[in-house]
């Protein structure tokens, strides 16, 4: 009779853990429906830049040491365009890789690549919502092998085309962190000041991006 019982409590206990299972499977299933784990897309931006400080510090070749502080205040307008490849942790959530090639100052681009966590207000997918995102990573020059921390805040608003299909607006602060070439003139000739001469070249680029992307 014990013996019974206990099968009999196995077998009840078996078949909870598998409605448990398939409960889980059901809720994880129906929790997909709304919205795919994996995502691409592409995003277009103008990326206006509205402060740039430098610091530069070398010896010249005349020998005499050179220190210049500046802010510029200057406006520039670059392109940049950029695809991603992601994942949605949850409905709320969508961690990605980000890259492109993008403008970064007058006659200069560079090759971003960056992390970016996105959070999407508002519980339902399939529905326009407003989010959130902070990125960050380097950007590899096109003309000289020097890589540049970028990090870059921002907001949006999402249009749902359809479960897979979103359509983008987004706004973002930018900064990059660069050491771009010292130029210098030497007999009437311009020419770049040579690594061994330079004690400083920090740069600081604030920007202002304006994007529209494409998500699936």
């Amino acid at each position: 009779m014990t013996s019974r019982n206990q099968r009999n409590k196995s077998v009840a206990l078996a078949i909870f853990l598998l409605a448990s299972i398939c409960s889980a499977a059901a809720q994880d299933s129906e929790s997909r429906k709304d919205f795919p784990r994996f995502t691409f897309g592409i995003e277009g931006s103008c990326m206006v830049t509205f402060g740039t400080y430098f610091h530069n510090n070398f010896i010249a070749d005349d020998g005499y040491r050179i220190n210049v502080r500046e802010f510029d205040t200057g406006i520039l307008c670059n392109g940049q365009l950029l695809a991603n490849a992601g994942c949605n942790l949850s409905r709320n959530l969508n961690l990605s890789v980000n890259f492109g090639i993008s403008g970064i100052r007058k006659h200069e681009t560079a090759l971003p690549l960056s992390l970016r966590l996105t959070a999407f207000f508002g519980k339902n997918p399939l529905e326009g919502r407003w989010f959130a995102f902070a990125d960050g990573g380097t950007a590899v020059g096109t003309k000289r092998p020097s890589f540049s921390p970028v990090g870059k805040l921002g907001a949006g608003y999402r249009i749902s085309l359809t479960r897979s299909t979103k359509l983008d607006f987004l706004l973002s602060y930018q900064i990059i962190y660069d050491h771009p070439a010292i130029k210098e003139s030497i007999d009437g000739v311009t020419t770049d000041v040579p690594p061994e001469r330079i004690r400083r070249n920090n740069t600081l680029i604030n920007a202002l991006t304006f994007g529209i992307g494409l998500n699936f």
